[in-house]
């Protein structure tokens, strides 16, 4: 049965999407913010999100809502995003113009607690037939086309290799904690099985040296002894 992961702050709201959902035999976790659901997806993986975009994380100035969002498109990565939208959306829609080109769907509140589970249940409806079609993965600023193998950061675009874009794909899915060689091999291996641990290190040089020409920045950090990680801002 599917796991579906709601960021919802408003009690009753939550409460209601959750039963709803749970009487269809659903298994639902929730989270009352952005920053708790960075920490709940890292322990329950779900196969949708939905996410009210009256966030207090969004609220703020727009460089801090900015940062929220590339979070978020990061934390979620290619699963279906249902958009609770308010009904005057305002500064909102501004600020979340990311999320709201990424969702596969959205509602407007105040809605129907029934057309909210049936919009569910169709966008769960079409996940088998999508797993193998997942080409975009994102982190922060990076997007990753792994179809193209092309990254892209603040709208600069570069070509990577095949290794490159299987451990940025790999970095990426791991959003931030650290990946030692022997399990990058191990998740590599279906994208690129010629690659061996002694070449790791090239690659990943080659990938750093790739994305600090498009942003100025070192995205990934070598620990010592340890593995790979993407750095956060």
């Amino acid at each position: 049965m599917y796991t579906i992961g709601i960021i919802e702050q408003d009690k009753a709201l939550g409460d209601a999407m959750e039963q709803v959902l749970d009487e269809k035999g659903y298994f639902t976790v929730r989270a009352d913010s952005l920053t708790d659901a960075g920490e709940l997806f890292q322990q329950v993986i779900v196969d949708m999100v939905v996410l009210d975009l009256e966030q207090k994380e969004f609220a703020g100035k727009e460089d801090v809502a900015a940062i929220w969002e590339n979070t978020f498109l990061a934390l979620v990565q290619a699963k279906p995003l249902l958009l609770l939208r308010p009904e005057k959306t305002g500064s909102v829609f501004e600020r979340c113009k990311k999320c709201i080109e990424r969702a596969d769907d959205y509602i407007r509140k105040p809605f129907d607690i029934q057309e909210f589970r049936i919009r569910v249940e169709v966008r769960l409806s079409k996940i088998p037939a999508e797993k193998e079609k997942v080409r975009f993965f994102y982190y922060e600023e990076i997007k990753l086309d792994i179809e193209k193998r092309l990254a892209t950061i603040g709208g600069q675009t570069t070509k990577l290799t095949r290794t490159e874009a299987a451990i940025l794909k790999c970095l990426i899915q791991r959003n931030g904690r650290t990946v030692t060689k022997t399990t990058l091999l191990d998740e590599i291996a279906e994208d690129t099985p010629d690659c061996v641990e002694n070449s790791i290190k090239v690659h990943a040089s080659n990938l750093r040296r790739k994305l600090r020409e498009l942003s100025g920045r070192d995205y990934i950090e070598t620990r010592k002894g340890v593995g790979l990680r993407l750095r956060k801002q």
